[in-house]
């Protein structure tokens, strides 16, 4: 009896292989025999490094403190910048820049470095050393627009912002694109990003004394104030402050009625230690 079960579960086994045999037969003449079916998979586009920033401006004023229009920029990393292909260029630039109504708009570079476009005229672009308003204040590399991407030209023209409209000799003295690529080291002089708001502290003993800058919105800006003593100053309201939507930063202290008089400094740094003074004079 028990042989027999096993007999029956043998064939029972057997039956059950040759239905898959016969489920899995491969018919050799049936033409989509041997083709491999490849399932399409799309890789997802960096972002680009510029779209990280906010567009932020400022009022663009004549010699009369009347107001003429904007300056737009952005205010990024070296590492993002260096991140930044000619074809994300040329992309952010025709999205953004193209179009903005601003005298000039600046990729302002933490390093001091930038690049500039004239009349936001995306054609052709300026890289080099800026000041805090983004102008570029000498010409190392003109990027120029072709198609969708950027090519460089290696030179120095006429500092890039003479005026918000380059003239027409100025465009004509771009040195032809070459395929070579140039990397500019950033420049080890202390280079920063901000202005006074005037060209000396003046006071007098047990007054207050103020200095205002105008830097990067965001930015992070410290003080020291040298007496003419020669001594540092550890007054109220010396602490370290972070720009407002404007980039204005204020300090402001008392004066003692000790003060020696005579001119110490104001110095001013950024988050970079960049940094910049004035004369402060006790009267």
């Amino acid at each position: 009896m028990k042989r027999l079960k096993a007999l029956i579960i043998i064939l029972v086994i057997l039956a059950v292989t040759g239905c898959t045999d016969a489920a899995t037969t491969i018919n050799r003449d049936d033409p989509a025999v041997g083709q491999t079916t490849v399932k399409a998979t799309t890789t997802k586009a960096p972002r680009n490094p510029l779209d990280f920033y906010s567009v932020r401006q400022r009022d663009v004023k004549n010699g009369l403190g009347e107001v003429i229009g904007t300056r737009g920029y952005i205010y990024i990393s070296p590492l993002d910048f260096e991140r930044t292909t000619p074809e994300m260029l040329a992309d952010y630039a025709k999205r953004v820049i193209k179009g903005s109504g601003h005298k000039w708009f600046t990729i302002t570079i933490s390093n001091g470095y930038g690049l500039s476009f004239p009349g936001s005229m995306i054609e052709i672009g300026s890289y080099g050393k800026i000041d805090y308003e983004g102008i570029v204040q000498k010409e190392e590399v003109a990027y120029i627009l072709k198609d969708d991407t950027y090519e460089t030209a290696i030179g120095e023209r006429t500092p890039a912002l003479t005026s918000a409209t380059p003239s027409t000799t100025e465009q004509s003295s771009v040195i032809t694109p070459t395929t070579e690529i140039t990397v500019t080291e950033p420049s080890t002089e202390p280079f920063p990003m901000f202005s006074f708001s005037s060209t000396e502290v003046r006071t007098s003993r047990n007054m207050t004394a103020t200095v205002t800058i105008i830097g990067v919105p965001g930015e992070r800006y410290s003080i020291n104030v040298m007496s003419p003593s020669g001594n540092s100053l550890e007054a109220d309201g010396l602490d370290a402050q972070v720009a407002d939507d404007s980039g204005t930063v204020s300090w402001s202290w008392r004066v003692g009625g000790s003060t020696k008089t005579g001119t110490g400094t104001v110095t001013v740094f950024d988050s970079h230690r960049n940094k910049a003074s004035i004369p402060y004079i006790v009267e």
